[in-house]
């Protein structure tokens, strides 16, 4: 049984392109422990202009193996830290992929509480050896730390828009609206609802396991929308779903 800690990740920087994105999400399906539409929340943060966030108590070795992968494959900047356990010290990763062909990872031998990464004697003299100046050491520490790093998640505009082309009824609702603000009063709830069953209905009835996996996409967003709508927003139950056959 592998060793789990709490590890956080900070996702940054441009997705460029839809196979980044997707890659991406099935990333976070993977290893997130929040049941949440990844998409709509990657989104959200874009529009945002905010860093998508999430942390796990019970990370994998400390680590985020899939999404991190996903990240340095496809060019998108993270910072990931993680809490030591046992023989585990704590850490810190930082990937920066303008830096060179593929990006950069570096990675903290071992980092203090304060979030400062640690330099080792080990790697003082191996920078000696190197001649490397004391201000290169510096950089490179805090190149650890994630300092440098974008503050925001950028998504190129054409990959958004073919996103959000999947999902339309319920991207349209939230897609440049700040999670703090209203849902726009001109959003038909009824109909929404209809629509989801609608969606089930299909789903329930298709014999493709693509186009079933497709529609469950759509109803998972839908989902997230309505539950954002009751938890966040004040809205009743009764207002906002419909059960079949109503």
């Amino acid at each position: 049984m592998a060793d789990c800690m709490w590890a956080q990740m900070e996702l940054s920087g441009q997705i460029k392109t839809l196979e980044a994105f997707d890659a991406l999400v099935d990333g976070l399906e993977n290893e997130s422990p929040f049941d949440e539409n990844h998409s709509l929340a990657l989104l959200a943060a874009a529009a945002n202009g905010k860093a998508y966030v999430f942390d796990d108590p019970e990370a994998r070795y400390g680590a985020f193996e899939y999404t991190e992968a996903a990240c340095q494959k496809h060019g998108i900047a993270f910072r990931r830290h993680s809490n030591g356990k046992y023989e585990y010290r704590p850490e810190t990763n930082a990937f920066f992929p303008e830096e060179g062909e593929g990006g950069v990872l570096y990675s903290s031998g071992a980092i203090q509480d304060s979030g400062e990464a640690v330099v080792s004697r080990s790697e003082l003299e191996a920078a000696q050896r190197d001649g490397l100046p004391l201000e290169k050491i510096i950089e490179q520490s805090l190149k650890c730390e994630g300092s440098g790093l974008p503050d925001a998640l950028v998504i190129d505009p054409e990959v958004a828009a073919l996103v959000e082309a999947r999902v339309k009824v319920a991207v349209d609702a939230v897609v440049g609206v700040k999670v703090s603000e209203n849902i726009p009063l001109d959003l038909d709830m009824d109909l929404l609802a209809a629509q989801k069953l609608l969606l089930l209905r299909l789903a329930d009835e298709s014999s493709s396991k693509d186009d079933s996996e497709l529609l469950d996409g759509v109803i998972g967003m839908i989902d997230s929308l309505q539950d954002h709508l009751v938890d966040n927003l004040g809205y009743e139950e009764k207002q906002i779903f419909k059960k079949k056959g109503e």
